[in-house]
This record gives structure tokens, C-alpha cells and sequence, in this order.
């Protein structure tokens, strides 16, 4: 906007405010309206930069600083920056030719320091550079001033690329670039990650930034290379970033099996291979017979892996058998294992039954053999009588050398039984070399009593039994004492399982047993462990007991034990001088074990007292042993 026409306009607009206040004198007057002011355009632009200067530079970048200008003019803060460069000052004023930055960059507040680092230019060029600066509407400041800079003399070495690998006796590529500043020729050296020369590339090659080498063999892998190139004219070196490694020629190695190895039919064999070195083909993982192909266990480009050989049963037993890892496309045999042997299965031996032996009545029959090293998973079991009828009593049960038959009762009584075992996989059989016997006859077996017991006189004796399918008549119950008849309790007894015996009066005594027969066949049982009767009861006063004195009225506590063939109460009676003279309880019950009587003195007298128990179904008594005295109250 002009800025005469700028000023009419400020002024104008001031009168009209004003105008108003002047006229409040005529009160009559009507003050005239208030005209706002008009929003004008923003058509000022920032101030030009003045002070754009070079701080650094190198081979391949240039650092600018400059001051940040305002919006308006020095006010404010502008909103972008246009920074160019050119090769020549007047291609830089011309600014349609020159090469801009390519990306936005926002000011500073006006007055601030700026700096800018402007990357990728050309090493050993001279370059001319400005900017210009914008704000919000789009106005544009004039170009800055003008400011030239020479880049640093350097080049760049782009291949090989950081954490690369090459092969023992592969070709590698070398790539860098070359600055016009650059000479003609230049030599290549690869040194290892201790900065030791491993190779001379070349000791003078074309500076064209191309070079192919064919990498030595190697006895062990390389990391952490780096190439170093040189100009030789300018002495400028540099290195490539980061480092790359160089790995010797390909190796496989087969974990088992391994060279004279054994392994039975059905036997699972699992093994392992991986790689050392540069190894960048597929391989396959196979099983040679005799040098012949059997089995491709699968493909694979991973570096490592594993595979899984269940040996099937119709595999010929031999020890020409070989595992070898195979190069897919050079077909080139990377490894190979020595020959291992698949064994044919082993001869089943029959431990049990045994020739001869007798199974009377039997639940289950144990059925026991020996597979040996060599077998299959499974096995069937079968029953060969005399006639050699089989009867298949296992179709397929595991072959871990037992089996227990479960024997039907009455199965089919007599001899010349025998066991056939049929290994399922390898087919190999077994015969019991001689037959063996079932029989089925009368037995009886005492269930109760059990272990220890101990009887009183009048005490009910409950004697059970279970008998055989194959007893027949009636049941004598006899009472045994150490291996000899003592009793007949019963006899012609019908055979129900059960028999209650009171006890009558029997001297106290101890290894009792009882015995049951079955008459008509003699056979017989005895209970487990002993039996005992006692012939009267056992009963022991604790307290009052030893003496002691007591004051009328004070509680006494009278504590018994007891044995077995008590009754089930007792009476207590106070005594003074060994006579009676107060009962103080009849029909406490033996199990309570303790009676509280209050004391008091018979006749008034103080000492000589004693308490008795007496069991009342038999009588038997216990009494103080010590008296004691019971004083009055003070």
C-alpha cells in the first residue's frame, strides 16, 4: 500500500472520532455515526535478509547462519524460508534456475539466530547461495544477500553395504563415487575389525568408481571388513560405513546317527544337521541304502534343522544305511554319515507261566516274558489248550513284558494249557515250552475277626467266612489255641458266611484263633491274627490315692481307669478305718471316669478315711491306698 495514501486514511479516521466530542457543546446538535475502520489487505512483506553468511563446510554439505527476519517488515514472525543454490551468482538472481532445497523450512521470531546445514551437494564445487522469505498472505521478501562456498575435496565409498556377507571365492563389488576434484586413479585394501590388512584389492585401479574382485578361500569366517580406498593423486581416503563379513566356503554337519550306530525295526531315529560357513542353497536331507536312494526326509534353506526316521518293519535289516545332505542346485553332496545298521527284531522269550505250574482257583494268571531290544509296540496274547484250540485273550496289548489275565471262574478246569505271544510288528512268536494246570476246588477264607480281638465272658463272638464256588455241605466252627483243637463251637453248620458264639466263662488266656471247615471237603481257614479272653475286670483307682487332707465342703475329685470285661457302672463308698461309712454314688458310669463328691466327715471324725470303687456286675473293687483326713469348716 502506498504510504502517503496510507496516512490520508489514519488521519480521516481520527477526525471522525473526534468530531463527536467537539459537537457535545450544542445540545441541540445530533453527533454524527461512528464509521468502523476498514480491514485492509496484508500487502507488506518480510524485511530481506542481510547478514547470511557461511559457517562451515565439507566435502559434501555447506552450513548457513543468518538472523530471522519479522512478518512485516522486521516485525513478527514469518511463516517460510526459500533457500536456492547455483553453480554461478547470476543463475542464483535469476532464482527460476537455481535448486532449491526441496523441503519447508518455518523461521524463528524476528531477530533470532538461524543456521542450516544444506547436505547431498557435489565434493570440491563452488556454489552460490540466497533465500527469500514469505508470510502468511504469500508476500514475498527480496533475495538475501548473496553468499558463495567451496565444498571439501572427498568422495564416498557406497558398496559394500553395511552388515553384508560375501563368499569364499565369490566375486565382490566395490562402489564409490568420484568428485570432479577427484584424480585419475585410486587403490583398494579390505582390513579386518582390528584395522589389519587382510588383502591388496588392487594397488592402483581406474578412479571410476567400479571395481570386481574375486574373494580367496578362507579356512575360517571373517567379521567386521571394511574397505579402505584411496586416491593416489590427492591423498583423500575413505571407508565404508559400517563393516561386512567374509565367510569361508560352505560346510554341512549330520548329528546322529552316527558311523557304526544300531537301531531296530520301528526304532524312531531322530538327527540333526546345520550349516558353518557360507552356505546359500537349498539342501535336501536324505537315506541311502547301499549308495541307493530310500527316503528324501524333505528340503530345506534354513541353515539348520532336524529330521525324524520311524524305521518301518519292512525295512531290510542291513548295515549299509546312510544319511546325506544334498545341494539342490549344484547337486553337490555337502555331507554324509558312515554307514549305521538296522537290526532285525529279536527272539520274544516266555518267563511265565512255567512249565509245570498249578493255578488253583485263580483270579488272574500273570503272563511274563522278556521282548528283547528289538521288538514292536504291541503284542497278542493268546491261550492254547490241550487240544491246541486257541483263545485270544489279548488282541493287541502293549509289549512291555507283562500281562495279567483275568480268569473267568471255572474256567474250563484241567492241564496241557499253553501261551502264545505274536509280536504284531516283526511277526516273531512264542510258545510256553510246557503246559501248566488250572484247578478249581474248596476253599474257605475267615473275614472276621480280624487281627487282634479280646472277649469277656457274655461278650457275642460274630465269625464270617466266604467259601469257593465249589464247596458243598455244611461248616465246623472251632476255637484253636497255639496250632491245637481246644473247641468244637459248632459243627453241621449251614454254609451262610456267619456265626455267633456267646462267650461263655473261659480262663484268662491269650493266641486264640478260630477255624472254619467245610465238612465234606477238610478244607479250612483260620481268622487273622490272634484272639484273647479275659476272665473278670481290671480297675484302678487313681485319686484320692496316697494320702492328703481335705477341707468339708471342698469338692474331691475320685478318678478311676479301666480294662476290658467291666461292667458298665460302679458304686463309691467312703471309708473310715477300712469299714463303710457313707456311700456316696451307685451307677456312675464306668466311662465317665471321674466322680466329684463334696467332703464331709462321718461322725466327726477327721482321719483314717479311704474311697472305694466297685464295679457292680462283677464286683470287682480298688481302694486308696494311703488314707486321708477331712477337717471341718473354721
Amino acid at each position: 500500500m502506498d504510504r502517503r495514501l496510507h496516512c490520508v486514511l489514519c488521519c480521516a479516521t481520527a477526525l471522525l472520532i473526534l468530531l463527536p466530542i467537539c459537537a457535545c457543546e450544542d445540545s441541540d446538535s445530533q453527533a454524527p455515526p461512528i464509521i468502523p475502520p476498514v480491514d485492509e489487505p496484508d500487502e507488506t512483506p518480510p524485511s530481506a535478509v542481510t547478514n547470511l553468511s557461511v559457517a562451515t563446510t565439507a566435502d559434501r554439505s555447506v552450513t548457513l547462519n543468518w538472523s530471522a527476519p519479522g512478518d512485516d517488515w522486521t516485525a513478527g514472525r514469518a511463516t517460510t524460508y526459500d533457500i536456492r543454490h547455483a553453480p554461478a551468482e547470476s543463475t542464483l538472481r535469476a532464482w527460476a534456475d537455481a535448486v532449491p532445497l526441496g523441503y519447508p523450512l518455518v523461521p524463528e521470531s524476528s531477530g533470532r539466530p538461524e543456521a542450516l546445514e544444506i547436505t547431498e551437494l557435489d565434493s570440491g564445487q563452488l556454489y552460490y547461495l540466497g533465500l527469500k522469505t514469505a508470510d502468511e498472505a504469500g508476500n514475498w521478501s527480496i533475495l538475501s544477500n548473496v553468499v558463495s562456498a567451496r565444498t571439501t575435496c572427498g568422495f564416498t565409498v557406497t558398496k559394500p553395504e553395511w552388515n553384508q556377507y560375501y563368499c569364499a571365492s565369490e566375486t565382490i563389488e566395490f562402489r564409490w563415487t568420484v568428485p570432479p576434484c577427484a584424480g585419475d586413479s585410486v587403490s583398494v585394501r579390505i582390513f579386518n575389525g582390528e584395522g589389519i590388512g587382510l588383502w591388496l584389492v588392487s594397488a592402483a585401479t581406474e578412479n571410476d568408481g567400479l571395481l570386481s574382485w574375486d574373494l580367496p578361500e578362507l579356512d575360517q569366517d571373517i567379521y567386521g571388513c571394511t574397505v579402505r580406498i584411496l586416491d593416489l593423486e590427492t591423498g583423500m581416503e575413505a571407508v565404508n560405513e559400517g563393516s561386512f563379513s567374509v565367510r569361508r566356503s560352505c560346510e554341512v554337519m549330520i548329528g546322529n546317527p552316527y558311523g557304526g550306530d544300531e537301531f531296530c525295526l520301528g526304532a524312531r531315529v531322530r538327527g540333526y544337521w546345520y550349516t558353518e560357513g557360507c552356505c546359500r542353497e537349498s539342501i535336501a536331507v536324505e537315506l541311502l541304502h547301499d549308495g541307493e536312494l530310500v527316503l528324501v526326509f524333505g528340503t530345506s534353506d534354513s541353515g539348520h534343522g532336524f529330521y525324524d526316521w520311524s524305521i518301518p518293519y519292512d525295512t531290510a535289516p542291513d548295515d549299509g544305511y546312510q544319511i546325506q545332505v544334498r545341494g539342490l542346485d549344484s547337486e553337490f553332496l555337502l555331507a554324509s554319515t558312515a554307514p549305521f545298521t538296522v537290526l532285525p527284531g529279536d527272539d520274544l522269550q516266555l518267563i511265565a507261566p512255567e512249565a509245570g505250574d498249578v493255578y488253583t482257583n485263580p483270579a488272574s494268571i500273570p503272563i511274563v516274558w522278556d521282548a528283547g531290544q528289538c521288538h514292536g509296540d504291541q503284542i497278542r496274547v493268546v491261550l492254547l489248550n490241550s487240544a491246541d484250540e486257541a483263545t485270544t485273550l489279548a488282541p493287541d496289548t502293549a509289549n512291555d513284558g507283562s500281562f495279567y489275565w483275568q480268569v473267568p471262574a471255572g474256567y474250563d478246569p484241567g492241564g496241557g494249557f499253553r501261551i502264545r505271544l505274536i509280536d504284531l510288528e516283526t511277526g516273531i512268536e512264542a510258545v510256553s515250552a510246557a503246559p501248566f494246570t488250572m484247578e478249581w476246588v474248596c476253599q474257605v477264607s475267615v473275614t472276621e475277626p480280624q487281627y487282634y480281638q479280646e472277649y469277656c465272658e457274655g461278650d457275642l463272638a460274630q465269625i464270617e467266612w466266604e467259601t469257593s464256588p465249589w464247596c458243598a455241605g455244611t461248616m465246623r466252627i472251632e476255637l484253636y489255641k497255639e496250632g491245637e483243637l481246644d473247641w468244637v463251637l459248632g459243627d453241621g453248620e449251614p454254609d451262610d458266611g456267619s456265626f455267633t458264639w456267646v462267650v461263655p466263662a473261659v480262663p484268662e488266656s491269650w493266641s486264640y484263633h478260630f477255624r472254619v471247615v467245610n465238612e465234606e471237603s477238610g478244607a479250612w481257614g483260620l481268622n487273622n491274627g490272634s484272639i484273647s479272653f479275659g476272665n473278670g475286670c481290671y480297675l484302678q483307682l487313681l485319686t484320692p490315692n496316697i494320702g492328703g487332707s481335705y477341707q468339708a465342703g471342698d469338692p474331691v475329685a475320685v478318678e478311676w481307669n479301666y480294662g476290658e470285661c467291666c461292667g458298665e457302672t460302679v458304686t463309691i463308698s467312703l471309708l473310715r478305718l477300712d469299714v463303710e461309712c457313707r456311700v456316696l454314688a451307685t451307677d456312675v458310669p464306668l466311662s465317665d471316669q471321674v466322680f466329684t463328691w463334696t467332703a464331709e466327715q462321718c461322725d466327726g471324725q477327721v482321719s483314717g478315711y479311704k474311697i472305694r470303687i466297685t464295679e457292680n456286675r462283677l464286683g470287682t473293687s480298688d481302694t486308696s491306698f494311703l488314707p486321708f483326713t477331712i477337717f471341718n469348716e473354721k
